[in-house]
């Protein structure tokens, strides 16, 4: 899987703009760190500086954006617990619908070969429409803003 690097910035910022609905949340601080962590994992330069404390990754291929980590330790997260090893996927975005999102999707899977967790808003059918489509289960609920927006967890089997 290509992971992002320095020169994707521009496309990765525009593809969540793109999607600011879902992802307005997501700052260009937080982008940059994912793809500085990427060049410190996979051994190539980067001229970005650490803005959070993140071990996020970003993966960009085929105008789809994956950001992802693999958890080290076992955590909650809503009332679903993920187990050392799992990866936990932040954010999906494709810049078209023509399929790409989904084979995408299932490449990455096999890439981490291991669990992947998400969450999505409750509100957010055409997401959860998309992650059912591929495969995956709602295992749990969440809430963001003191339990104002509600979400489900979703999780590959």
């Amino acid at each position: 899987m290509y992971h992002a690097k320095d020169s994707d910035f521009d496309r990765v910022k525009s593809l969540f703009s793109q999607n600011r609905e879902w992802f307005g949340h997501v700052g260009t601080g937080s982008m940059r760190t994912a793809i500085l962590n990427n060049s410190i994992k996979f051994n190539f330069k980067s001229n970005f500086e650490r803005k959070w404390n993140s071990s996020a990754l970003m993966i960009y291929e085929d105008d789809v954006l994956i950001t992802y980590n693999i958890y080290k330790v076992n955590r909650k997260l809503g009332n679903y617990d993920v187990k050392k090893g799992d990866c936990v996927l932040y954010q999906i975005g494709a810049k078209n619908r023509d399929g790409s999102g989904s084979r995408v999707l299932n490449k990455f899977f096999e890439y981490v070969n291991t669990k992947v967790i998400l969450t999505v808003r409750q509100n957010n059918t055409h997401a959860k429409k998309f992650y059912e489509k591929n495969n995956m289960k709602i295992v749990g609920e969440t809430s963001w803003s003191k339990g104002t927006i509600l979400g489900d967890i979703y999780a590959t089997s």
